[in-house]
């Protein structure tokens, strides 16, 4: 009687694709008690970007992937199978591709070799093969020859396939209270939690410290507050005022407000901010940063990543800061608007504990360029690619784009911050140009999976585009 296929219980195998081993090279160890299968041309493939001077990321993962492989060969033959140490095994596959003797119209490249040899693996062997890798095509053409095809995400957890944490909740005060809750948050800025709690119609799941929230009376009017755990308070937010009443940067939605309150928290020491284009993800960061400058924080530390849009420009003549200087293009934008608007009203002013003559310090007052604030030892920009080592102290911290950082660089950077220190990690998880890096598998995701929940983290999702119309209509239709 044939075997039954598919059954729960039934181990897979999953065939890795190089680009898995290079986003994480302890990737091995990933599935349980699962097979795993390498095919030869993958190590091959391992082997040449040891030696990738262009990608000095690619080229340090690969080592450490070869590394962890040559590990397992040392205790048996890789090609026998060795044992995991969460179970199963893992096969380096050696046997040649031969094309001919295959019905399926392939060209003869790696890609092709790694898919014909899970397909073989599961002719022989019986067992369902699952195409494990982060090239579409390569999942498209194994799922059209029957394979299981996955891609492969750092972290597995019950947001990997959505993006349901924004950091917002709406509590809905239906009971008893909530004008007086209403009330005591405009008088005293906070109110305590069980009297929240109370006036609702069960207590909310899944409230993490430093949750931004909306609370709603039955008439509908709206207040922003933010879970303050640790205190046992929820923290008055003001929400910000209507375009064209106020001079200079500040926030224009609710979002912005909550992102606001997050920035110039000094109980919080991690941020993250997602958002679309034009969102203000970097530029309320950078005026924060600004604004507590000299009153908290010694220094403003900006993090890039080296990333390329479109064609590589090749190499770049000059030190390193005329090789970094086209990556911090998007910072000068920045900074230049928030020095030209820094006399009128600056972002986070309505809720901020510093007065308008504490932030502009006589220091401060006399810096007149990004460039000033960068000879007078106030604002450091930097690629991220030379930061393992160092320790950051009472700094304040924007990590730009980090949807184009992997997981291992993202821990070694957060690893850096010293007493004192605040970092904020900004990105978009659907601007990624890291080909290693994926919409639920990079620095900024990773963060956010991992910090959630922590006395001293704080998260929002930016949803509205202000840069302009036209920038809004781009994020929405392109």
């Amino acid at each position: 009687m044939p075997k039954e296929r598919n059954l729960p219980d039934e181990k897979k195998v999953f065939d890795l694709d190089t680009n898995v081993l290079i986003q994480d090279p302890e990737a091995v160890e990933k599935f349980g008690d699962n097979d795993v299968l390498v095919h030869i041309c993958v190590i091959q493939e391992l082997d040449k970007l040891k030696s990738d001077q262009r990608d000095r990321n690619a080229q340090s993962k690969s080592r450490q992937a070869s590394n962890n492989i040559a590990k397992y060969g040392d205790a048996a033959s890789l090609q026998k199978g060795v044992p995991k140490q969460g179970g199963g095994r893992l096969y380096v596959d050696i046997e040649p591709i031969k094309f001919a003797e295959h019905p399926i119209a392939l060209e003869e490249s790696n890609d092709s070799r790694i898919i014909l040899a899970g397909y073989r693996w599961q002719k022989k062997h019986g067992r369902p093969v699952v195409v494990k890798s982060n090239d579409l095509n390569v999942r498209i053409i194994a799922s059209a020859i029957g394979l299981e095809t996955e891609a492969y995400t750092f972290q597995k957890s019950s947001s990997a396939t959505d993006e349901s944490f924004t950091g917002i909740m709406t509590l809905p005060l239906i009971r008893e209270g909530a004008y007086d809750i209403f009330r005591q948050l405009h008088e005293q800025e906070s109110v305590p939690v069980e009297k929240v709690f109370e006036a609702l119609e069960q207590p909310p799941e899944n409230l993490y410290p430093n949750h931004c929230c909306y609370l709603v009376r039955p008439t509908g009017q709206t207040l922003l507050a933010i879970y303050k755990k640790a205190d046992g308070v929820f923290r008055y937010v003001p929400k910000p005022t209507p375009k064209g009443t106020e001079r200079g940067i500040c926030p224009i939605n609710n979002e912005q407000a909550f992102a606001c309150a997050l920035l110039e928290d000094p109980q919080i020491l991690i941020v993250t901010l997602k958002g679309a284009t034009g969102s203000g993800k970097t530029l309320l960061p950078l005026v924060a940063g600004y604004e507590q400058l000299e009153e908290l924080y010694d220094q403003l530390v900006i993090y890039r990543p080296t990333f390329e849009l479109g064609n590589q420009l090749g190499f770049l003549p000059g030190d390193i800061s005329e090789k970094f200087g086209p990556w911090t293009l998007p910072i000068l934008d920045n900074f230049d608007l928030m020095l030209e608007k820094r006399r009128g009203v600056s972002a986070c002013q309505q809720n901020s504990k510093w007065k308008k003559s504490d932030r502009d310090t006589e220091t401060k007052a006399a810096l007149t360029s990004m460039g000033d604030f960068i000879r007078a030892g106030l604002l450091r920009i930097t690629p991220i690619n030379y930061e393992q080592g160092r320790t950051i102290h009472k700094s304040f911290v924007l990590a730009d784009e980090v949807q184009n950082i992997d997981h291992a660089d993202t821990k070694i950077l957060i690893a850096r911050m010293g007493e004192g220190t605040k970092i904020v990690l900004v990105g978009d998880v659907h601007q990624i140009v890291n080909p290693y890096c994926h919409p639920t598998s990079n620095g900024l995701w990773d963060t956010i999976e991992a910090f959630r929940g922590q006395e001293v983290y704080g998260h929002i999702t930016l949803v509205k585009t202000e840069r302009s119309l036209l920038a809004e209509l781009a994020d929405q239709l392109l």
